[in-house]
Order: C-alpha cells, then sequence, then structure tokens
C-alpha cells in the first residue's frame, strides 16, 4: 500500500499557491499603479494573516463533518443484519 500523497494534495501545496497568486495579483496593481508598494505589502500581509486565521476553522469544520459521517456509517453497520442486507444489495 501507497500511502505517499501527491505533491498538488499537500496542504504545504496549496498554501505556497495561494501565496503566489495573492503575490502575482498585487503585483499587477502595483504595475498598473493602483497600489503602491506600501500599501501592497499592507494587503498582502492582511490577506496571509486572514488565510492563517482561516485554516484552523476550516479544519474543524471538515473533521466535524467526518467524525458525523463515520460515526453514521459505525452505528449503520452495528444495526443486525445490515452486513447481510448491504451484501444483498450488491448482488
Amino acid at each position: 500500500m501507497n500511502n505517499i500523497t501527491p505533491g498538488t494534495q499537500t496542504s504545504e501545496f496549496k498554501m505556497t499557491a495561494f501565496t503566489n497568486v495573492v503575490n502575482a495579483i498585487l503585483a499587477l496593481l502595483i504595475a498598473y499603479g493602483l497600489l503602491t508598494a506600501d500599501t501592497a505589502a499592507i494587503w498582502q500581509s492582511v490577506i496571509l494573516s486572514l488565510v492563517v486565521f482561516a485554516i484552523p476553522i476550516a479544519t474543524a469544520l471538515m473533521n466535524k463533518e467526518y467524525t458525523r459521517g463515520r460515526t453514521a456509517l459505525k452505528i449503520e453497520a452495528m444495526q443486525p443484519g445490515a452486513a447481510q442486507a448491504r451484501a444483498e444489495a450488491a448482488e
């Protein structure tokens, strides 16, 4: 069994990609004269700080839903005849 996660599915890749997109957008805004370099640095700090606070909240919500789903499956599996009913349904 191969437990290695593909590089594009890791949290490091997603955070790096998000950071690069934010930096590219800010660079374009500077190039078009809509922001100064100082203002862009402030916006970059604000956006990335918000992401840092949002990640634990999103992770907690995902964990809650995962646990709820797994619990429902286990409760269903514990009911008498559940395994036999699933086997008959698969046929």
